[in-house]
């Protein structure tokens, strides 16, 4: 079954919010994922000159416009940029995750 109508069977939406001064830079996006009777899920990438602008309109508004569905997402623990902005719109830390990574020598 194709991906497509796979998540229509299954109620699934994938959202993209971009920040693009001109047709030519991508600075700042915000992936939104929702599922029936699921949390939506939240990624966000934005530029370091960025921090502390395009986080807040991207989290500012769909939080705004996402009513009382619940919002998890995740970020590096050392992005001090965000974490204002998260705490801000009452995000609360769950747990830390290390990612850890091993290479055949």
């Amino acid at each position: 079954m194709r991906r497509s109508l796979r998540d229509f069977v299954n109620l699934r939406s994938f959202e993209r919010l971009v920040v693009e001064p001109d047709a030519q830079r991508l600075q700042s996006v915000m992936w939104v994922e929702r599922a029936f009777g699921a949390t939506t899920r939240l990624s966000l990438m934005v530029h370091p000159s960025r921090a502390g602008i395009d986080d807040e309109a991207l989290l500012g508004s769909y939080v705004r416009h996402s009513g009382s569905n619940t919002l998890t997402i995740e970020h590096p623990a050392d992005d001090e940029g965000v974490r204002p902005v998260l705490e801000r719109y009452r995000f609360l830390e769950q747990r830390t995750v290390i990612h850890m990574r091993w290479t055949a020598h």
